[in-house]
């Protein structure tokens, strides 16, 4: 992506957006896994303006909007460049970003034309995917559904109580529309709100142009709608029969866990990134109910990520359906593989110990195939 001494004019001043200058980078032999462009951007700002080599290459950390940055205006001494075919974890599409959109746009449009790797998370026009914001959501119902097929039950019916109202949360109660679940929770930072009647598709239009486009708070859904609000509650207090942690990391405790059990919670399905704590996991399992946790269940975003690397090496664009389709695979063959890992005797599965073993056994795998140990 950067050629020695490659200049990437841009700027874009706003109240949002402090400072976009991308001043010249030096390519080196280094590399640095970039996937989503907040991220992208943020590092390229980051290293250029790092010259003493402080920023490590592993590093994700991106400025805020309310930092401000002074670039260089000659190469700096050492910069770390991006390499082609190469990912790391990134923040969701759609946060916001410090970088700004042009700048984005720029090094969208310059992978599209110099051919030297893949940046997944990027606008259709410029080869993203279909489905990436989706993915996760989707993805964790996905697998709840092959959790409950596997004990020979289904989707259809069931009450969930959803966590978080962003990208995760939102997909995750469309796909529960989609196959016959009904979720009847939503929250952020300020409570959650009970809908006991369901989320339907208009109401779940309206959560989406509340917080995509006026940046409200869940509590104008239950004034709207006349449901009950919990301020500064989180939706585990309310009886369910599955619960999806869609939010954020540590939003559900020994305690809430606890609470979901007794109220008869069957299932739970981690769409956040560690949502649940080191005590709610050893209740879900001292319990034996279906818990699957984020590195299994969550995979879905990570998946379409993948997928959409693959559109862009074959040079063809798939439908909504198709990449639909491969992501409803994918969740099934991770769930398959944590029962082949996880079962016990008893015909419970594990799948904590199911994705970990899982997952080792695919690495040590790889590198007795290239002979590595």
């Amino acid at each position: 992506l950067l050629a020695p001494c490659h200049v990437l004019p841009g700027k874009r001043q706003s109240p949002r957006y402090r400072l976009v200058e991308i001043p010249q980078s030096r390519h080196t032999m280094r590399t640095m896994p970039i996937r989503h462009l907040g991220v992208a951007m943020a590092f390229l700002l980051v290293l250029s303006s790092c010259s003493d080599g402080s920023v490590p290459s592993t590093t994700t950390t991106a400025p805020t909007r309310d930092e401000t940055a002074v670039s260089t205006s000659s190469p700096p001494a050492s910069t770390t460049s991006i390499a082609p075919a190469s990912t790391i974890p990134d923040a969701a599409p759609g946060t916001e970003i410090w970088a700004g959109d042009i700048a984005g746009q720029m090094i969208e449009f310059q992978f599209t034309v110099d051919d030297t790797g893949t940046i997944t998370g990027k606008a259709p026009q410029f080869g993203g995917s279909l489905i990436r914001t989706e993915a996760t959501g989707y993805g964790t119902v996905y697998f709840m559904e092959n959790m409950l097929k596997h004990r020979g039950d289904g989707l259809k019916g069931k009450k969930c109580t959803v966590s978080g109202s962003g990208n995760v949360a939102i997909y995750t109660i469309e796909k529960l529309l989609d196959l016959g679940a009904t979720a009847i929770t939503a929250s952020d930072s300020g409570g959650t709100i009970h809908d006991p009647n369901g989320i339907d598709r208009e109401k779940l239009a309206w959560i989406k142009e509340l917080k995509e486009v006026r940046r409200g708070r869940i509590s104008e859904y239950a004034e709207h709608f006349g449901c009950e609000y919990l301020p500064g509650k989180r939706p585990w207090v309310v009886p369910c029969d599955l619960a999806f942690p869609s939010a954020t990391q540590n939003e559900l405790d020994g305690e809430d866990a606890r609470t979901l059990v007794d109220n008869g919670c069957i299932g739970v399905a981690e769409g956040a990134n560690m949502p649940s704590d080191a005590d709610a996991v050893s209740v879900f399992q001292e319990a034996k109910i279906m818990y699957g946790p984020g590195k299994a269940a969550n995979a879905g975003g990570v998946a379409v990520s993948g997928l959409e690397q693959s559109q862009n090496s074959s040079r063809i664009a798939w439908t909504r359906d198709e990449v639909d389709g491969k992501l409803n695979k994918i969740m099934d063959d991770i769930h398959e593989q944590c029962v082949i890992y996880g079962g016990a005797e008893d015909g419970y599965v594990d799948y904590v110990n199911g994705s970990n073993i899982g997952g080792f056994v695919k690495v040590a795998n790889a590198m007795l195939g290239y002979g590595i140990v």
